[in-house]
Formats: C-alpha cells, structure tokens, sequence
C-alpha cells in the first residue's frame, strides 16, 4: 500500500517526489551521465485468408487470433540477452502458487451492482476453467476487489494451463463491437478513401457508432470448426433474432463497404460486405489453429465482463533448487500501478515519420535526446515540446528528431531504460512512436526499476493499437537494443553529457547542465528562421 506521513490515502513519499520533481525541472539541472560513464568507456554488455460465408471479403488483414496474444507476463526469463521480472533468491524458479488481486474500475458515474460484481467474478472463474486451470479460486473482496488464487506448479513459459498467461486474459474485458466503416472516409472494396482501413491492432480514429455489440451475439451459435476452404480452423458467430435481421438489412444497403470486427476497442479485423447476408451468420477464418479458434468461442461465449478489471498486485512463491511439493519459498509482491492515458498527447494532424515529428523538409530540426525514464525529460515533452508543436512544428517551421541517450539505467540498477528506448523503436515500425512515447512520459514513476516492466510495454502497446503479437515477439527480441546502446554511445562520444540535451540545427541550447526552457530554445529558432541562409550543424548521428 502506498502511504505517506500525511495518511494512508495519500500519494507515497517517493510519488509527491516525483511531482516536486517534475514542476522543477525547469530550473533543476539535467540528468547528468553516471559517473563511472565519464571516467570509462560505455560497457553494454503464410498468408492469411479471411471471409465471412463467401459474402464478406477481407481487407488484408490478420484474424482474430490477436486477442490471444494481448498480454503475456513472463518472470525471471531471458530474453535477448535481459531479465525480465524480479530478481532476487527463487525469482528464476517456476510459482508453485500465485494469487492476483483485481481491482474493479467502473466507468465514471457508474455504481457497481451487487450482481455485476457477482457476474465479474463468474466470468473471470469460466475463463480460468475454459483455459483448463482447475486449481484456480476467483473470490469477491468486497468492496471493490477480486481475489484469483492459483496452486500448482505454475511454469513461466506461455502455454494454456499457465498463469502467467492469463493474467492478461483474465484483466481484458472483451467488449465485442462491430463498427461499419463510413465509405466517404475509408473508401469500399472498388475504391480506396482518404483513410486507410484500419489494420489488425489499429485502434479505430474518432467515435464511430457500432451496428452490433457482443450482448447481440448468441452463444450458442458460437462455434469453431474446420474452415471447408483451407486447411486452417474457422470461427462462426451467429446473432441473435433481432440482431441479426439488423444484420441482414444493413448488409442489403452496403454492399463493398467495410465493417471492422473490435474487441476492446482494438480491431480484429475488418472484411467487407459482398453481398447480403440472410441466415445472421458470419463465418471468419484465417489459417489459425484448433486451439486459437476454440479459445476465441470461449471468449465468445463467456462473454464480456461487466465491470473492467485493473490487476493491483501479483504474489507468487517459488520453489528452491527445482525442489518437488512445496518447499520453503521466495515471496514477491509486486504492486502494479495502472496504466494512466496522456494528459498531452502528440498532435494526429501534424505529420510523422519513425522517430521525426513534423515537415521532413522544414529549416530549421530539434534533436532532442532522452531517456524515457529521466524526470527532466518528461518535463520538457509535456510542456515545452508541447509548445513548440503548437508554434513551430505546426506551421512546417520545425522538425523534432528524437534520439536515445541512456543514462538513468547505470544510476537504479535497471533496464527500464533500454527497453523504453527499444520498446519505441519497434512501436515507430508499426507508425506508433509518439503516441506511445505519449503512454511512457504518463507513465514515468519516479525513475524506478520495474515502471517500464515488459507487461507494462505490453500493455502500452496495447493501448497505444499497436499490433500487440508483434509487439510482444519483437520485445522479447530485443529488436532494436543493439541501435538503443550505438545511439547513445554515439552521443557520449560527441560530447552529449546528460539527458535531456536539445540541439537546434545542430548546435546545443542551454548552459551545460541545465535545460533550456521553452524562451531560450525559440529565441535559437527564431534566429534560425531570420536567417538567409540558416547554419545547420551535422547531428552527432544521422536522424531516422
């Protein structure tokens, strides 16, 4: 529980920190390089088919497997060469029991009913028995919890039976829409529009109306099933009566266009209609298998949860030296804050491209280089960054270049850092830095190992729309950690002393060990836009 010396209800020390922090940072100096950085060198150690009954074609796009997928936690395991989890006596070792404690996080306004709350906690029991965990107890804490408790040897590796993959599934609510796509802004199956039809793990832009619901699925009508297609499995979902005569008559009236099948607000997929579907009945396959299509019915079939869930703290206790039973054990509690959405968020209407935010052609380029850890650093991209989108970037004036300069990794002990850094490049492969670097300065807390955890990433990613299967495999690759260390050993080696260090054309801004606010870096740029001929420094690496 997070306390204070005020009272129990209170932020902790360390988060009213981390606020006093974040209001100075205008006048507190920069995060330095660790020492032991400046007196050596840095040491770092088959397509996919998809249809509905012949009717509905499909845009391209993957199945609806991702939600299989969309949260996997693993600890203590290696991977690309990083420890994911807690360390400590026993951490490496598999849980012989965990319990997970959920917090129930109605929307705002909403009371929680005595029988939605009864209905959370049968619906979170049926997924933990449709995955075939039978060692599982899902309890009521009244007023506003859920207490899931595991025995058994629980392993870390992410196979059905196993509950470190299915803290995600059991903390998702599965809230099923379809969405019809308007053709004037996503175009139909003979034209292209303005906007692309979203692909799989694309968050849906704006507010579209949905034509259907999960609540207008009937169970029973849920089924997997050999696709007579392929070789591959299939999922049929049928509608209820008057849901699926709505079905069969929007079918009538929009022939190509799009309908995008969501779940939680990510897209599963998004066929188009080929012609009128009369028997309320869509058939989706895509090559997946046995397993993942039969996994999807049960979500299907089980149903939303009724009142979303947010996990509070995991404890596992692990067994010593591979011992059988139940032998003395290491006790881990691990208090997991939820993910809170951006207060200041990039601008969609201004152009990006990977990691450069604005016109790739403007006079005047920012090179900003961070660690997504530093305090500092989320200070000025909340408030300065902020202003000069809205008074630079905006009017094609300037460009921001983001660059990766690690340096609170070697101060904590962690890699929260590196993998921040990694995490944003393999987001930028799928369009999504800055809306995911938007989730990671939200979600700084106080420069602590763990706040960038990998199910943290993940969950991010998640939010974020990013595709978050191919998220998760590039992550546990470490895809990009390799670019991470080069980048920031290149700006130590130009000199670079600290995070953040702004450069405008090349040339620093600010006295060494401060930062410079938002009057300095514009009077820099003001200069530059005056100038005939603007003199532009090479960066100490080339911009991508």
């Amino acid at each position: 529980m997070n306390t204070n010396a005020i009272g129990p209800n209170g932020p902790s020390d360390d988060e009213l920190l981390a606020g006093v922090r974040r209001r100075m940072a205008a006048v507190e100096p920069l995060v330095p390089l660790p020492g032991a950085w400046t007196e050596a060198g840095v040491g770092f150690g088959t397509p996919v088919r998809v249809g509905v009954r012949s009717r509905i074609g499909f845009a391209g796009l993957a199945p609806l497997v991702l939600v299989a997928a969309l949260v996997v936690v693993a600890v203590g395991v290696g991977f690309g060469g990083r420890q994911w989890g807690g360390g400590g006596a026993g951490a490496s070792q598999s849980p012989r029991w965990a319990t997970i404690i959920y917090q129930l996080t109605p929307a705002i306004g909403q009371q929680i009913t005595a029988a939605e709350f009864d209905s959370t906690v049968a619906i979170m029991q049926a997924r933990l028995s449709a995955m075939g965990i039978t060692t599982a107890t899902v309890e009521k804490l009244p007023p506003d919890r859920v207490s899931v408790h595991v025995v058994g040897d629980v392993q870390v590796d992410p196979v059905p039976g196993n509950v470190m993959s299915v803290r995600g599934f059991l903390n998702s609510t599965y809230r099923l829409e379809f969405v019809p796509l308007p053709p004037e802004t996503y175009g139909t199956s003979a034209g292209a529009g303005p906007v692309a039809v979203p692909g799989r793990g694309y968050a849906l832009e704006g507010s579209l109306p949905a034509l259907l619901s999960g609540s207008d699925v009937d169970p029973s009508g849920v089924a997997a099933g050999i696709d007579p297609g392929s070789d591959g499995w299939a999922l049929t979902v049928h509608f209820k009566s008057q849901a699926a005569a709505t079905f069969k008559t929007w079918t009538e009236t929009h022939i190509n266009e799009y309908l995008a099948i969501v779940m939680d607000g990510t897209v599963l997929a998004a066929p188009y209609i080929r012609a009128q579907v009369s028997d309320g009945a869509m058939t989706v396959s895509g090559g997946f298998t046995e397993a993942d299509a039969r996994w999807l019915a049960d979500v299907m079939r089980i149903g939303p949860l009724p009142v979303p869930v947010q996990e509070a703290s995991y404890t596992a206790s692990y067994a010593i030296d591979g011992q059988n039973g139940v032998p003395a054990a290491t006790v881990g509690t691990v208090a997991v804050a939820p993910i809170v959405t951006p207060s200041v968020s990039t601008p969609a209407d201004i152009p990006t491209s990977g990691r450069t935010l604005g016109n790739p052609v403007a006079p005047v380029t920012l090179d900003l280089w961070v660690d997504f850890q530093c305090s500092a650093c989320r200070s000025f991209a909340e408030d300065t960054q902020a202003q000069l989108m809205d008074n630079y970037v905006r009017q094609g004036k300037l460009k921001i270049v983001y660059h990766d300069f690690i340096v609170i990794d070697s101060m904590n002990g962690g890699h929260d850092s590196e993998d921040a850094a990694d995490a944003t490049r393999i987001a930028a492969d799928q369009g999504k830095f800055w809306v995911f670097s938007d989730y990671l300065w939200a979600n700084q807390q106080n420069e602590q190992v763990g706040e960038f955890s990998r199910d943290r990433l993940i969950e991010i990613a998640r939010l974020s729309g990013l595709d978050v299967a191919k998220f998760t495999t590039d992550l546990d690759a470490a895809k990009y950690l390799a670019d991470v260390r080069a980048e920031s050993a290149a700006g130590k080696a130009a000199g670079l002393t600290g995070a953040p260090t702004i450069l405008v054309n090349g040339t620093a801004v600010g006295d060494r060990g401060m930062v410079p606010d938002y009057a300095a870096i514009s009077a820099v740029i003001d200069g530059q836009l005056a100038s005939p001929s603007p003199v532009t420094s090479p960066s100490p690496v080339p911009t991508n």
